[in-house]
């Protein structure tokens, strides 16, 4: 069972955009980025704001500006900061980077590959590539993995073989913002 959004974003609203959640059971799956003018036509637009059941999973959503929020029961499990959950980088109206914002509460995130410096990883910018620098990594290393598990009792890895990183709160309090050099994220 999946749920599409539509949208368009870029310079002056001008790159066709999607979000899509996908529900297997009790896990989520989510992509974004953008999609083709053929497809625009035959999208299917929700309304300004809704909620809908995705397997076992309740999404309340909110169309423009974008942004949702998926319960568990009544337990809130993942959640986009309003107003500026998904952002594109664009080059010459080419989408080379894109950023999604979830917001974060009170979890202590773990994983993201072998790190150096400490096994929470909250407030820190973590890189998702190798460095070949033998000592005094901090939170530098040589075997990066888009991978974390929270203990708000989900865990989200981001699958790509592009250049990706993670901002766990270190630019902007109680969000953790990941993003990736491509023009899609899964």
């Amino acid at each position: 069972m999946s749920l599409r959004f539509y949208g368009k974003a870029g310079v002056a609203g001008t790159i066709d955009t999607m979000v899509e959640l996908r529900a297997e059971g009790d896990q989520l799956y989510w992509s974004c980025g953008p999609f083709a003018d053929d497809a625009a036509q035959s999208a299917i637009v929700p309304e300004k704001s809704g909620k809908l059941i995705l397997g076992a999973f309740e999404v309340h959503y909110e169309n423009n500006p974008f942004s949702f929020a998926v319960l568990l029961g009544e337990q809130p499990v993942l959640q986009t900061v309003p107003g500026g959950a998904i952002e594109l980088g664009l080059v010459l109206d080419e989408v080379v980077e894109i950023s999604a914002s979830l917001k974060l509460e009170n979890e202590k995130l773990y994983g993201f590959g072998e790190r150096y410096n400490r096994l929470n990883q909250r407030g820190e910018h973590i890189d998702q590539f190798v460095y070949n620098q033998y000592k005094d990594q901090g939170v530098r290393t040589y075997m990066p993995m888009p991978l974390f598990y929270t203990t708000s009792g989900y865990g989200m890895h981001m699958v790509t073989e592009s250049y990706s990183w993670f901002d766990i709160e270190k630019t902007k309090q109680g969000v953790l913002t990941l993003g990736v050099e491509s023009e899609s994220m899964t």
